[in-house]
């Protein structure tokens, strides 16, 4: 794992960095400062009580009052971790940014056995991006099974052209780290030319969202005034009533 992805993901977690097709930051906003974090956690944590607070009363408010965010985009190349590497990644690199995510916690939630066992690699989700000039990705683990599921972009398309894979999703978990839970639509470009992925994907809406709410978050993972919403059940778009 590369220990600049590593010491930037917060910051891609934050503000959605310009990264290049590696998911190395290659812009120029300084790494969050712990005010910067404490603000953004406290934000999804207010957005989770006032959930906890509401009864249910459509689709968009379904899942559990936990706070996190809803990673959704495109994926990058998998990384995969080297087996005899996976503790120095643990120490080097998740349980510093955990430790950053809640300082008043500084130990890791997930244990660095946990980790070892349940993790196969790394990747970059891209939420935005321009081929061949600049994309903006956030950098994702993912899981030993799920790693097989999903159609990964290659290495060489992804750095010379910007390739990528599936439309794929994720969630934070409560060291800060997003995982990938699901793939919402296949890449087809082998098979007909994208056609099917295209007509999959026009439901989803790209970017971070709150769990709980399913509103699109901005730096500082604050709501958009004009985001869009997603159904955290499904992660679909929710048209906004016209006005």
């Amino acid at each position: 794992m590369n220990k600049t992805l590593l010491a930037l993901s917060l910051s891609a977690l934050l503000s959605a960095c310009a990264v290049n097709q590696d998911g190395v930051h290659v812009g120029v906003s300084p790494a969050p400062s712990a005010t910067d974090v404490a603000k953004a956690r406290a934000q999804l944590e207010k957005s989770a009580a006032e959930a906890a607070g509401k009864k249910v009363a459509n689709d968009v408010m379904t899942r559990n009052s936990k706070a996190g965010l809803v990673l959704i985009g495109d994926v990058g190349p998998l990384r995969a971790f080297d087996a005899d590497a996976k503790a120095k990644e643990y120490d080097t690199g998740y349980a510093k940014v955990a430790a950053k995510w809640h300082p008043e916690h500084p130990d890791a939630y997930l244990s660095k056995a946990d980790f070892e066992s349940r993790f196969a690699g790394w990747t970059t989700v891209q939420v935005f991006g321009i081929p061949g000039l600049m994309n903006k990705c956030i950098p994702a683990l993912v899981p030993v099974g799920f790693d097989k599921s999903i159609n990964y972009a290659s290495s060489v398309g992804s750095f010379f052209v910007g390739t990528t894979g599936d439309l794929v999703a994720g969630l934070s978990n409560d060291d800060g780290w997003v995982v990938l839970t699901r793939v919402l639509c296949k890449d087809s470009t082998g098979s007909d030319g994208g056609a099917s992925y295209r007509a999959c994907a026009k439901d989803y809406e790209r970017g971070r969202f709150d769990a709980n709410t399913g509103r699109e978050l901005g730096d500082g993972l604050a709501p958009k005034d004009d985001g869009a919403t997603i159904d955290v059940k499904t992660y679909q778009r929710v048209d906004k009533p016209a006005k």
